[in-house]
């Protein structure tokens, strides 16, 4: 209830179309509590939320949208690497269109796609490895599907070096035209 009342706050306060969120329990006795309490509260009645995936981990991803501005399109999400390999939490890709109350029906609209994911924390070899294989299936995922343009990478990244590998997969893919960039161009440790 703490956690509901802060984010209600900041939602009113900063009044975004999107919100990404992480560590979501995926047994929680109401799925809807962050819509009841925090998005679509005082009046407010247009936020919805993408539905949920899950392998092993108890702790999951989710978009929550305004639907006044956003429509979902399609959701998917992986669970393995390109090797087979289960990933420690599904990967999410939520891609939405742009509701512009000035295009006339028939006409183009613009997409995005959010990716969100909750990498492997922690400081050995094997964690690294863990999000290396991460994000190497996000970019296969991106680069096969020829997904462009106004996409987003959200999450905890769990990254403690700009060189890790599972970093350098985002911004140095191997086909350029799929690397991520930082949006506030701090690069470090």
């Amino acid at each position: 209830n703490v956690k509901d009342a802060a984010l209600k706050k900041i939602i009113q306060y900063a009044q975004p179309n999107l919100l990404v969120c992480n560590e979501i329990g995926s047994n929680f006795a109401n799925p809807n509590k962050i819509i009841e309490n925090a998005l679509n509260v005082d009046g407010e009645t247009s936020w919805k939320q993408c539905g949920y995936s899950n392998n092993s981990s108890n702790l999951v991803n989710m978009l929550f949208y305004d639907s006044d501005v956003f429509e979902l399109k399609k959701q998917d999400y992986l669970t393995q690497s390109s090797n087979g390999t289960y990933l420690v939490r599904v990967i999410d890709f939520y891609t939405l269109y742009y509701k512009d109350p000035k295009l006339s029906p028939g006409s183009d609209t613009t997409f995005i796609t959010v990716v969100s994911a909750h990498l492997k924390a922690g400081s050995t070899t094997a964690d690294e490895t863990q999000r290396d294989l991460a994000t190497k299936a996000v970019m296969e995922y991106i680069e096969n599907n020829d997904i462009k343009g106004n996409l987003y990478m959200c999450g905890d990244f769990n990254v403690y070096d700009a060189a890790e590998q599972g970093f350098q997969n985002l911004i140095n893919w191997t086909s350029s035209d799929y690397n991520f960039e930082d949006p506030i161009d701090e690069i470090g440790n």
